[in-house]
């Protein structure tokens, strides 16, 4: 089948990246500066609790702790898998098989959302940026990369907003419900959410309209972008990160403990050395539990 066209929009990259012509941006100091509306589309499941300790133990099975630090290969720094190898041994061996404390501590650090675990979502991306700014873009980026016009969306874009709509397991846009909620001027419901800045509601009635008409079946949603591999790891990598913070946290309050404990406890034996014949080392683990 033929790639999404959407009406009024020319393709970036396909099934993923649109723009259309906009109205020009006022600048304080360089005035009017032409620019163009940018939309991406993406499509992505919420991993369920299960789903996403599943996949944190997989990857901790993963890793040797016998050999951990040494021949290692580079890692992207915002994997799971780099987080894991931050912790200790024994934490990433008890997360492996599934120890409830380890697990119990993941949970505490699982990102807060507003979307319901275990459903499919249609998601858009909207802004207006400069054309200085996607010209730029363009001559720097290779291949499909469609995060950098997210990114340049978030960080210069105005007029900045995101629709996010559930779909229901047939993978079909619900055209009924979409239309009465969006004509009714709805924001956040069960099916759809819309955040951000926009000048009017009509733009956001007419867009979810311009998605229902384009993307009209479940092959049509199927040919949106597919990220939820992408999420499930944001997912594990955020929690794993919370507990390897917390260890960190932990480990150094306890350095400055064992170093004010020597201070102290150094100044004493000093004085008692004078006063007294020496005695014997003091058992401190009472101060430090």
């Amino acid at each position: 089948m033929a790639n999404i066209k959407l009406p009024t929009y020319k393709t970036l990259i396909p099934n993923e990246v649109f723009w259309r012509r906009a109205k020009s941006i006022l600048d304080s100091e360089m005035g009017e500066i032409s620019a163009r509306e940018i939309t991406r589309i993406i499509r992505y499941r919420i991993p369920t609790e299960n789903e996403t300790i599943n996949f944190i133990r997989e990857k901790a099975d993963s890793i040797n702790t016998q050999i951990l630090g040494w021949n290692e290969t580079f890692e992207d720094k915002r994997t799971t898998l780099f987080f894991l190898k931050n912790l200790p041994s024994f934490e990433i061996e008890n997360i492996a098989k599934g120890n409830r404390e380890s697990i119990n501590q993941l949970k505490k650090y699982f990102p807060k959302r507003d979307l319901l675990d275990g459903n499919t979502y249609l998601s858009t991306v909207n802004g207006i940026v400069p054309n200085c700014v996607l010209n730029t873009l363009e001559e720097t980026i290779s291949g499909n990369d469609a995060e950098m016009y997210e990114d340049v969306i978030i960080k210069t874009g105005a007029n900045r907003w995101i629709l996010k709509i559930r779909l229901p397991e047939c993978g079909e846009l619900p055209k009924t419900e979409l239309q009465y909620l969006s004509n009714k001027g709805v924001r956040d419901s069960n099916l759809f959410v819309v955040r951000g800045e926009f000048e009017e509601y009509q733009i956001v009635a007419n867009q979810i309209k311009l998605l229902y008409n384009t993307l009209n079946s479940s092959e049509m949603v199927g040919k949106v972008r597919d990220i939820s591999n992408e999420i499930l790891e944001n997912c594990s990598s955020l929690a794993v990160s919370g507990v390897a913070q917390k260890i960190e946290e932990v480990n150094l309050i306890g350095k400055e403990i064992n170093r004010l404990m020597d201070l102290f406890y150094g100044g004493l034996e000093e004085e008692e050395q004078e006063e007294a014949p020496k005695k014997s080392p003091r058992n401190l683990e009472f101060y430090i539990k």
